[in-house]
């Protein structure tokens, strides 16, 4: 791509190769040209903000959903924890209850 300090060097190289009114017509183009690339960087950039911008939020919302979960495995350890040992009492109380019918 052509640095726009290139650009008046090759618009006098057409004033003594072109007629006046096909260099105006080529001049017209390049401004056009010109005018369509600085609005394809203007939109890449912008693309390219949205895109750090969407990942950054992605990054946030997978954190902060990473963080639910550990709390909810937490939840279910203690949970899991808890009905163990429901379950040993409970095994303990029927142990309890048989040995008692057994003796009476």
């Amino acid at each position: 791509m052509s640095s726009s300090s290139e650009a008046p060097r090759w618009l006098a190289s057409l004033d003594r190769l072109s007629p006046d009114s096909e260099l105006e017509h080529m001049r017209s183009v390049q401004k056009s040209i010109l005018s369509h690339l600085e609005e394809t960087k203007t939109v890449l950039a912008q693309y390219d903000e949205a895109s750090r911008e969407l990942a950054e939020d992605s990054c946030q919302e997978l954190l902060s959903q990473q963080k639910v979960l550990q709390a909810l495995k937490r939840q279910l350890d203690l949970t899991y924890e808890s009905l163990m040992r429901m379950r040993r009492k409970v095994k303990h109380l029927i142990a309890s209850e048989e040995a008692h019918a057994e003796t009476a």
